[in-house]
């Protein structure tokens, strides 16, 4: 690692401004050309409708490319529950 990155640069101003710049550390290295990774893209269901357990929709790690929708609770639903005594709906 005998390369050496140097950074310099100049600025000008309507005003003179004078300075001194001195680096405390310098960077060594190479470079290298990068291609980045892309993770990869949900293709599961993208619009939910509510229901009585929980819904996992599995994006983890997952690039999501839609928004997800969760649809309103549908105007005919009726929660029916029982509780060994009484039939109630909701």
């Amino acid at each position: 690692m005998a390369d050496s990155v140097v950074i310099r640069g100049r600025i000008e101003t309507d005003r003179q401004v004078q300075a001194r710049v001195r680096m405390e550390n310098v960077i060594r290295g190479s470079a290298m050309q990068m291609l980045p990774v892309f993770p990869e893209q949900y293709d599961g269901p993208t619009t939910i409708t509510p229901g009585p357990e929980a819904q996992t929709l599995a994006t983890a790690q997952l690039v999501v490319p839609v928004d997800i929708i969760i649809e309103p609770i549908p105007s005919n639903y009726g929660l029916i529950t029982w509780d060994g005594a009484t039939l109630t709906v909701s």
